[in-house]
């Protein structure tokens, strides 16, 4: 038979129930707990049966101050509405429901209050003018809580335009899904293509849907680009981030991404960004309306645009610094003019396409030189940004890698060579659309061996130049005949020799690693490329940098 626990029950007993009830729902000094035993006379040992009446207890649960909440969590809940969830914690008898527009608001005065373990608040997403944050706290007869962990959603316009559609996002909230360049094309709302900065590098690495080896890894606080063929609104939900970023100095240009932290409410500027990161000289953004760059430059009071917590920014760096949690020793400096003009290229546009297996040739065997018509002095190859020929014989080149801007209508050309001959031994050409990405076609009128054959001699400028471990040389021959070609110092000094040979009338590409006759390294400095045939004496200066 059922042992009533009441006012006269002693108090070890009434606290054993409390212990008990406090498992499976929360307590309520309203309500009558009744304890069912399995037969056992010792009740310490009994198999507990727990029911609630309606009827009061005549005496409460002994008095306990509720412990706070700390497993908050928000999701998208139907159209524009956002669920709060946590868990039941001891002694509460119910929750206060707190929302703000800033990340760390005070939490005065309740939107709600609710007895439940979660909570919907109704017409909260998809306005990019405005995020909504929130925390809950504990409550009973007694006292109230600290307040929760902290929560928000945070929505992005996303827009297309008559040119191409970049538009560039971060991500301020954590998101367990979010884990891959694929996750995120998925998340938004028609996306097709997305792309992140690599500082190391200065270019764009860009993840294309039927490409697998170009899905990258997302990390929370970070900024992204996405493509997307409507205008839409991206919405995230989650906790905070608390990103710190490692923003470099390289060869070339010093411009790193970062996003503005959701702590940083009082940076209101560009110019309260620059004096905020240690050792910035200049900072810029993404203006997808034009889908071009917008800079600051300090002199300039008109270039000093608005910047808002949780989205993303470009920073010149004159050295190496850790933000937000320190700053490194400067490396070196540079003056404001040698950088403020030296953007990579325009909008992350990737042209791919994939060489037939023939004679199980490998990736290793091959180099690439891509290049735009009527443009031919600036190339890239597969150390360039964006640049790969992978491993299933897929080739792509990142047009944003180009320091002089593309435009849709441009000609892509895409010769592949056979390392040790130099010679051009596939040729493909794209002509560049609006879209995120071309697929470029074979030249069948250079295909199986039959090249177009150059009008004038010519050695191009190599490319990178500067570079630190390897650069590519690309000449032109319009007859037959024997080549030389030699990397000499600053001092006249012979250095290397890299082709001593008879070749045929063509387009030649062949690489230079930085490395001297004897195998070792050479140091940093100037270097002279000396190309000879028995028509035509050529030269070029590059700069090697350790």
């Amino acid at each position: 038979s059922p042992l009533n626990m009441t006012a006269e029950a002693g108090k070890q007993d009434q606290q054993i129930i409390f212990d008990l009830y406090q498992s499976v729902r929360r307590f309520s000094a309203d309500e009558t707990v009744s304890l069912f035993t399995n037969g056992a006379t010792d009740v310490n040992s009994a198999m507990y049966f727990v029911v609630v009446s309606s009827a009061p207890l005549s005496k409460a649960p002994p008095s306990q101050e509720p412990l706070p909440v700390n497993d908050l969590s928000i999701h998208s809940e139907g159209d524009a509405n956002v669920k709060l969830q946590w868990s039941e914690t001891q002694y509460a008898t119910s929750y206060n429901i707190y929302r703000g527009t800033t990340p760390f608001f005070d939490a005065v005065t309740p939107v709600d209050n609710t007895t439940n373990t979660h909570f919907i608040d109704e017409g909260r997403t998809g306005d990019p003018s405005v995020n909504y944050y929130y925390a809950i706290t504990a409550l009973n007869s007694n006292t109230e809580s600290e307040i929760s962990n902290r929560v928000g959603e945070f929505d992005y316009q996303l827009i297309t335009t008559a040119s191409t559609d970049f538009n560039e996002i971060a991500l301020p909230l954590i998101e367990a899904s979010l884990l891959k360049a694929s996750d995120l094309l998925v998340e938004i709302p028609n996306c097709n293509s997305v792309a992140r900065w690599n500082a190391e590098f200065q270019g764009y690495e860009q993840y294309v849907e039927f490409i697998p080896p170009t899905d990258f890894e997302l990390s929370p606080g970070h900024p992204y680009y996405v493509n997307v063929t409507n205008t839409s609104v991206f919405t995230q939900t989650g906790p905070y981030t608390a990103p710190v970023f490692n923003l470099i100095t390289t060869s070339s240009t010093d411009f790193n991404e970062i996003m503005l932290p959701l702590d940083r409410g009082y940076v209101a500027t560009a110019s309260d960004l620059l004096v905020e990161i240690p050792n910035c000289n200049s900072v810029a953004r993404w203006n997808a309306e034009f889908q071009g760059y917008e800079q600051y430059v300090e002199f300039i009071p008109p270039t000093d645009f608005d910047v808002s917590i949780g989205y993303p920014y470009y920073v010149n760096m004159m050295a190496n610094t850790v933000w937000p949690s320190g700053a490194g020793i400067p490396i070196s400096k540079h003056g404001l003019q040698e950088r403020t003009e030296h953007f990579c290229g325009s909008v992350p546009h990737l042209v791919f396409g994939k060489i037939g297996r023939e004679n199980n040739l490998t990736p290793s065997e091959f180099s690439l030189n891509a290049y735009i018509l009527n443009r031919e002095e600036e190339r890239l190859s597969e150390l360039s940004p964006g640049c790969s020929i992978y491993e299933d014989m897929w080739f792509w080149v990142q047009c944003a890698s180009f320091r002089s801007k593309w435009e849709p209508g441009d000609i892509m050309k895409i010769d592949i060579h056979k390392r040790g001959s130099g010679h051009v031994w596939r040729s493909y050409k794209a002509t560049l659309t609006n879209g995120s990405a071309d697929e470029a076609d074979e030249d069948k009128k250079q295909a199986n061996g039959e090249h177009a054959i150059p009008e004038n001699y010519e050695m191009l400028m190599n490319y990178p130049n500067p570079f630190n471990s390897n650069t590519a040389i690309t000449y032109h021959l319009p007859v037959s005949g024997h080549v030389e070609l030699f990397i000499f110092n600053a001092n006249g000094q012979r250095v290397l020799t890299l082709v001593n040979e008879e070749q045929a009338a063509g387009d030649y590409q062949i690489f230079w690693d930085g490395s001297s006759e004897r195998g070792g390294e050479v140091s940093s400095g100037i270097y002279v490329i000396h190309l000879m045939t028995r028509n035509k004496k050529m030269t070029n200066k590059m700069l090697l940098l350790r």
